[in-house]
């Protein structure tokens, strides 16, 4: 826990190890109470969440870089990254898609065409849904689960 008043960590109920240089422990000290001074305060180790809807790509690009300089898993950044660039372009292929079945009149009227674009619709953004998913439980790549849809 961190001490504010004296600036430094309280260590208790833990263990001090020291190692060989071959990996195994040549001695284990259990810390019933152990002060320490580190630079470092609370406030370093906090991760910020980063609110991705309100990210630009670049911004979005640039904490991937940053966080995998430290060491952290970015996987769910990437996919966020590639879903910002695949969803507008989605909109592309609804469009492509639903056009020919808007415009379809012939006996049935259309109604019936205009229904056939909803139900693409819902499919497509139900296929999203689903690569999402696929993406997050990391059964698809990042690039996969963003652009399947498309």
């Amino acid at each position: 826990r961190w001490d504010s008043v004296a600036s430094e960590w309280v260590l208790t109920g833990g263990w001090r190890r020291t190692f060989n240089p071959d990996g195994t422990t040549s001695r284990s000290v259990p810390i019933v109470e152990e002060r320490l001074k580190l630079p470092e305060g609370p406030d370093y180790f906090k991760q910020s969440v980063p609110e991705l809807q309100k990210m630009s790509i670049r911004q979005l690009q640039e904490k991937i870089a940053d966080l995998q300089s430290q060491g952290v898993d970015v996987e769910s950044l990437r996919r966020a990254l590639q879903t910002k660039i695949a969803l507008p372009l989605g909109c592309i292929v609804m469009a492509l898609v639903a056009i020919p079945f808007a415009l379809t009149i012939g006996k049935r009227g259309a109604m019936v065409g205009v229904s056939a674009g909803v139900a693409i619709a819902v499919i497509f953004w139900g296929t999203i849904g689903v690569f999402e998913q696929l993406g997050n439980y990391q059964l698809l790549p990042s690039f996969w689960a963003a652009w399947g849809p498309n």
